[in-house]
Formats: C-alpha cells, structure tokens, sequence
C-alpha cells in the first residue's frame, strides 16, 4: 500500500548490468581532476577574486550566522537568473534538474512528479522543504514541497540555493534530504520593466511575464511581477507511455499512444496557471504577496485503471492554490548587533483527483480529495557580533495552522475527502534554533547550533549539527559537517493517529559529510563530498495500520563537481555516485517497502534511484550578441529497480508494484540534452531558441522517466523545442 492510500539470497548481477555499470567510470575519469557545481554568471563567486571571498560575509541556507560564501559549512548549489534564462527550463523541477549534482527528478502515479537528493526519494515531496524568502512553502497537510511547482514561469526568481544534507538545525522539521530557497527579485534587485514571451512547440504551451519596479518615494519601492501560461503539454504521440507487463488492452513494451492518455506536464484539466509577487521595500524591511495559482494532471497507477480494460479512466491531477503575506523589518542597534522580525500568513489550498477513483467510490463529486490550510507564522532573529572570533545567532518561531477540507481558492466543488472524514482540526508548533561561530584563528572555524521543535501532535523534535572548517591558505578549504535532520508525519496523519491512541513516530537522518573545496584560481573551483547517513525511514507500516518507522537505510555517497569561467566559454561537470549499504527492516514481516529489495535478498541498490548521475553545462559567448548553451544529464542505469522487479515478478507478486515479462529497457540508461541559442538584437532585445530532450529525436528510450514504485514502466518525455522574447524597457 503506498503512503497516500494511508492518508486518504542476495542475487548474482546480470552480465548486462555489468557492462554498463562501467560506463560511469569514464566519466568519473574524466573529472577526478577537474570537478565544481553552477558557481557561474553574474553573481557568482567567480566575480571576486579569493582575498574579496573572506571579506564578506552573507545569509546562507545552511547557516544562521552570517559567513563568507566559501566557509559555509555544507555543499550548495547557487542558480541565478541569468542561468535560469539560459537553461531554457520548463518548471522548477526541470532546472534543479539541470543544475544541481545528486538531484533526481521521477515520475509518479499517484501525486505526480517527485524530487530526491541523495537516494532520499518518496511517494510525497516530503523529505525536502521548499523555502521562499525565507518562508517554509510545503503543504503540511499532506502533499509536502509541491509549491512554486508545476509552472512555467521562472522570471520573478532572482537566484535559488539548494543545500544538499539535512537542514533541520535550522528549518526545522521536513528538511531531511535538502532544502530549496527561491529569493525572489525586489525593488532591491530588479530596476525598470521586463516583458517577456515562450511558446513550446511539441509541448505545446505559450508563457508570458511582465515586471516592474516604482520608485514611489525616497525611501519606499515597489516591485511587481505577474505572470500566466497556458499549458497543453505534450500528447501521447510525442510522449508515450510503456509498461513492461502486457495488459488486455496494451503488450509490455509498447509505446502507448492511446488518446485517452493525458498529455504529458499539461496544466490540471488545461487551467490557466498564474504567478503574482508584489512586494514593497524601505531601508529596514521589506513586506510582500505572493499568489502562486498551478497544478498538472499525469496517468494514474496502472492497476488502478487497467482492470476497466482501457486508459480512458487514467487521467489523474493535482491542483493548488497558494497564498502568502509576510512582513520582515530588521532593527540595527549597533553594527554587532541585529534583531530581523517576521510575521506570515499562508492559505494554501489543494485538491486531487483521478478518473478511476471518479467511477469506482464518488462520481458525484469533480475532486476524490481536497484540503485548505491557514497558517500563521511569527519568528525573531537574532544576530550578535561579539567580537572577531565570536558570533552568536538565535531564531525564535511560532506557528499555528487551521486544517480542513475545504479548498475553495481551488475548486467550487463541495468540500469533502472520499479517504477521510476530515473535521477541522488545529496545531501549534514552536522552534527554537540558535548557532555559534568560532573563529580561534584564520584557519579554523567552528559552528555549533541545534534546532528545538515541539508540535501539539507530536513529540519533541531535536536536530543537531556540529562543523569544522580547516583553510591552511586561501585556495582550500576541508570541512567536516556532523548533522541531525528530523521530520515529523504529515498533519493529517498526526490528526489520526491522535484519534486512535497512536503514538508518532519522528523520522530521522544522521549525516556525516567531508568536504574538500580548491580555488584553482579565480576561474577554476574543485569540490569533491564524500557522505554517509543513516536514515530511520517512516512509510506506511500494514502492522499499526498508519505512517511509522519501517526501517533504517544507511547510505554512502561521492559526489565530484567542476566549475571553469573562461572569457568566451562557461563549464560545469559533476559526477554522483550514491551506494545503499543496507537496509535493516524494522518488522522482518514487512515486505512491501519499496525502497530497496536488498532485504530479501535480491540486489544492494536503492530501489528507485540510479546509483550514478552525471550532469555537465555550458555557455558559449559566440560573440557580443550571440550565446549558445546546453546541458546533459545522464542517469547510468537503475539496477535498483531491475532487482525489486525480480523480486516482485518471484516472491511478492504485487499489482501495484513493479512487474516485468522480461523487459528491461526502463532500468537502462536515461540521458536529457537541452541545446539553446539566444540573439540580442539590441541592448534591450533578446531572442531566444531552445531544442528540449533533444537525444529523444535519435532515440525516444534515452529520454525515459520511471515511474516511482512501479519502476519497471515509464513515460517517455517528448523532444521538443520552445522559443522566446525578452524585452527591456
């Protein structure tokens, strides 16, 4: 049973895999040498030299205290808008794609597309936060990171940081596998007008934003940005759809092309999708609105429709509505001495549904789920200087949510929820988190913090996290990152296990990272992460009927990453290399877990993860006006999946979980190549072309995406194109 239906003789290895699992090796060949993350454009730290790197100081998503950009403690990847308009990406999920190492993008029947770092993948966004300005954005509910999530426009995001690791010590519960910051544009950031146009081809969409800056007095500026598509995706001719097991109506390997298949990454029932940010700046503070209106629809898990003998019951979608006030003013008493105060008000509505369950439990209703939550958020900072080698930084947070099943922003349809019988219900959470930075000498820094949450349906949440960060000269760095991350159930879960006298359980990571970073010179960086973690997993557990712990999962990993800046020429490369050490089942008697089927025996991989990922991008300034870029991502093959199906088609035997006749294409090799040119015709007009899942024109099996959990089918992403037009004024 999957995690949303709770809500609502080790194996020789086949010669195949083998030979394929040499195939990374010469990549990893290649940049044992050379190896960095997208530290590129305008404000990166390529733009100052090695001496300006340790005299300043920034806020960082893997820090409370204040630390020059090449002591923070943890490995984080820094995408500006510059990159983003050159990777030509479609959504967020396809640009963290591109840039992030050890980030895997997986389809999924139930509840759409799914993110994972570092082999920590899920049924629900739930490992990960997603943070805008600051503000934790996850549905709590049940449906975790989905905001700012399937949407096309990207324009209104002056730079995202991703921290790979948990980030519990300073977010909270939730930050398991990494944490995701937008920081949009402001006042601040952004001067004049912007209009800008797409349309895809293909998948088909049209796309348009319009930006704005008003100095309205001295002392007070307005930044807007509105932004709308209309996206028709992709249809099953350009993107079909395989399973690996025959059914009545389709043999296994075929390219499903039925017109009763959705379209691929089409907007909930083709709705438009809109993205509204104003936000007002003065010397201290800054207060803003953020409307975030999107969804997607995407095939249903296949035994939930096959047994009605044709796809003309498997369309399935996921629709939300989100809204954000908040308010911050920092108050400066000395120069040491800082004290920033937040305040947030978040109504996030969400409603899901799917043709199956529409036929088979509630035809009278448009929506088989629905759920609104009001969220009130308070939180003060505190910074101290207390002199050059103690700094001190405390952050006080409390939070209430209102939780029913009413999502009117999203749909008139009736409140109702065919899983649960959903009453209102209110929780009450409390975080305290604080850090300290020692500085003893130049080389050495120190940080210690922890992050205290209670939750009114939960137990007590401590997320620990100790560094060391050795510089023996200004070219190198070593850090040693200690760290704890916790996450708690999803509100709806808790709601229910208080009613039945269940107590929860916390989930858990302990993560140790050794980092090494070298400054080759100004234009060069070298990083190379080798990790271990150790990951007390919650899933939904047939014993107690409810989300619990089902086991631990310790994992090792390397990660090598290389950047280079040239005059006329931008590169980055990385290799990823993530290994399941064991997996120690906390009931022998499960066996329906799909994260690995190492337990039974069959295989030592991460069920739904591909153990190499490699991803490189560059640009290329042809001349003033022109520029050319592309990227590729290359996931090596998915042994892990090969070995469960195995393990399902003889022991398991389970529907509604991975099944083969023999068909092995899905845990082959998957690559996306993205080829983009862009013209300015003026100083103030810029063109742009961009060729999407281009191998897919040579060879559609290469632009494969496996579904999660039922790995053995996928759905074949269509190679398309998209053009665009940007103007200044």
């Amino acid at each position: 049973m999957c995690h949303m239906c709770q809500i609502t003789t080790k194996c020789h290895v086949n010669k195949r895999y083998r030979f394929r699992s040499r195939l990374p090796l010469v990549f990893v060949f290649i940049i044992s040498c050379y190896s960095g993350e997208a530290l590129t454009q305008e404000e990166s730290i390529f733009n100052k030299s090695l001496d300006e790197l340790l005299s300043f100081e920034l806020s960082s998503s893997a820090t409370l205290t204040p630390t020059p950009p090449n002591k923070v403690p943890a490995r984080t990847t820094i995408i500006t808008s510059e990159m983003i308009r050159q990777s030509g990406a479609r959504n967020l999920d396809e640009l963290l794609e591109i840039y992030v190492p050890n980030l895997q993008r997986s389809k999924h029947g139930a509840t759409g597309v799914h993110l994972g770092i570092r082999g920590i993948i899920s049924d629900l966004d739930n490992k990960l936060l997603i943070l805008v300005n600051g503000r934790v954005t996850n549905h709590l509910a049940t449906y975790g990171a989905i905001s700012e999530r399937y949407l096309s426009m990207l324009g209104d995001i002056e730079s995202i940081e991703v921290a790979r690791g948990p980030g519990s010590a300073i977010f909270g519960p939730g930050a398991i596998s990494g944490v995701i910051h937008i920081r949009t544009f402001s006042a601040k950031t952004f001067a004049g007008n912007e209009v800008v146009v797409k349309k895809g081809e293909v998948e088909n969409f049209w796309m348009s934003e319009f930006r704005k800056t008003v100095d309205v007095n001295d002392g007070l500026s307005l930044f807007m940005s509105v932004s709308i598509d209309d996206y028709h995706g992709a249809s099953a001719d350009d993107a079909p759809v395989v399973y690996s097991k025959s059914s009545s109506f389709f043999s296994a390997g075929e390219h499903n092309s039925s017109a009763s298949i959705v379209n691929d990454n089409s907007s909930r029932n083709e709705h438009i999708r809109h993205k509204v940010h104003v936000q007002a700046s003065w010397a201290t503070g800054e207060a803003w609105l953020r409307s975030v209106k999107a969804g997607t629809q995407y095939v249903d898990v296949r035994h939930r429709f096959e047994s009605m003998g044709s796809f003309e019951q498997s369309k399935r979608g996921i629709g939300y509505h989100h809204i954000t006030a908040a308010l911050d003013n920092q108050l400066h008493y000395s120069d040491d001495l800082a004290i920033n105060l937040r305040v947030t008000f978040d109504q996030f509505d969400v409603v899901q549904d799917a043709d199956s369950f529409d036929v088979l439990t509630s035809p009278d209703y448009e929506n088989t789920a629905a759920s609104g939550e009001s969220r009130a958020t308070i939180a003060t900072q505190i910074d101290a200087k207390i002199d050059d080698h103690h700094s001190f930084s405390a952050l006080l947070e409390a939070k209430y949510g209102r939780f029913s099943e009413s999502a009117q922003l999203v749909s008139d349809d009736p409140p109702h929820n065919i899983r649960n019988e959903l009453k209102p219900f209110s929780t009450v959470t409390y975080g305290l988190a604080t850090e300290y930075q020692y500085i003893p000498t130049d080389d050495w820094r120190l940080f210690v913090g922890a992050r205290i949450d209670y939750h009114s349906l939960a137990s007590w949440m401590v997320s620990p996290k100790l560094s060391l960060v050795y510089s023996p000269n200004i070219y190198s760095d070593f850090k040693l990152v200690l760290n704890r991350g916790t996450r708690k159930s999803e509100e709806l879960v808790l709601r229910n296990q208080v009613d039945d006298n269940i107590a929860p359980d916390i989930e858990k990571i302990m993560s140790q990272e050794l980092i090494y970073s070298r400054y080759l010179d100004r234009q060069k960086q070298l990083h190379i992460t080798a990790f271990r973690y150790k990951h007390d997993l919650l899933g939904f557990l047939p014993q107690k009927g409810t989300s619990a712990e089902i086991g631990t999962m310790n994992v090792n990993g390397l990660e090598i990453e290389f950047a280079s800046k040239a005059h006329h020429l931008d590169w980055n490369i990385s290799h990823s290399y993530t290994q399941l050490h064991n997996f120690e089942l906390k009931f022998d008697e499960l066996r329906n877990q799909v994260q690995t089927a190492e337990p039974y025996g069959y295989g030592d991989d991460l069920a739904n993860w591909s153990p190499h990922i490699s991803k490189a991008n560059f640009v290329w300034h042809g001349s003033e006006n022109w520029k050319f870029n592309g990227s590729l991502v290359i996931y090596w093959g998915f042994p892990g999946a090969e070995d469960y199906t195995r393990y399902n088609n003889e022991v398991l035997m389970a529907s509604n979980r991975s099944q083969s006749e023999g068909e092995t294409n899905a845990f082959d090799t998957s690559a996306r190549l993205n080829l983009g040119v862009s013209y300015s015709l003026s100083p103030r007009i810029t063109v742009g072309l961009h060729a999407h899942n281009a191998l897919g024109w040579a060879d559609k099996e290469l632009n494969k995406n496996n579904f999660y959990a039922r790995m053995a089918g996928y759905r074949i992403e269509a190679a398309s194109i998209s053009a665009s037009l940007n103007i200044r004024f």
